[in-house]
């Protein structure tokens, strides 16, 4: 996990999510997004992810578009949850090469809790330039 200025509550739910996905095959990386990548973060604040799916993942999710990931579970403090989409290494060449520039913004700040893939780290770093 990197490390930064990351309110305690916030570390130990990335750090459960991590220990949640961390081995499990369909999921090579998660991504840290939204407020707390940004820095904007409140005590109060959600976590946002991305989770990295491998090709057999993503497309077994898209008949039924379960691109949505949501919990409450391992929030210890009051109002909080994990909030996230699903997506794949597709989705991140294609964003680091041609994305909007909303696109790249929302990958401002963000990084890997956890990645077995050298290339997605590369990426993350690469999409907001």
């Amino acid at each position: 996990m990197i490390e930064c200025n990351l309110r305690p509550h916030h570390r130990e739910v990335i750090e459960h999510l991590t220990a949640q996905f961390g081995d499990d095959t369909r999921f090579p990386a998660l991504i840290v997004a939204g407020s707390i990548a940004h820095g904007w973060e409140r005590d109060d604040s959600d976590v946002d992810i991305m989770l990295v799916a491998t090709v057999e993942e993503y497309n077994w999710r898209r008949p039924e578009r379960a691109f949505h990931y949501f919990t409450r579970d391992f929030s210890n403090y009051p109002g909080g949850y994990m909030d996230g989409k699903i997506i794949d290494l597709a989705f991140l060449r294609e964003v680091a090469e041609k994305g909007s520039e909303p696109a790249r913004a929302a990958f401002a700040g963000t990084w890997c809790a956890y990645s077995r893939l050298a290339e997605i780290d590369e990426l993350v770093q690469r999409i907001p330039t």
